[in-house]
């Protein structure tokens, strides 16, 4: 997943957390740990595992959305 797709996705959610979506795309995007990630942007690790979670959710659906599609 890349950071565009992915602030794509969230606009599926009512998440309004800048912090915590920049630590999840951190996170994803780039490796680094949620911890990490979290402390960096000042939010907590457990935001920013639930919000990983969602976006992983979130992109699995689309992708079997896509799928009824063809």
């Amino acid at each position: 997943m890349n950071e565009k797709y992915i602030r794509a996705l969230i606009t599926l959610t009512r998440s309004t957390s800048e912090p915590t979506l920049n630590a999840a795309i951190e996170h994803i995007c780039l490796g680094e740990s949620q911890a990490k990630s979290a402390v960096k942007h000042g939010v907590k690790q457990e935001a920013v595992a639930r919000l990983s979670k969602r976006i992983k959710e979130l992109d699995k659906q689309v992708t079997d959305i896509i799928k009824l599609k063809k």
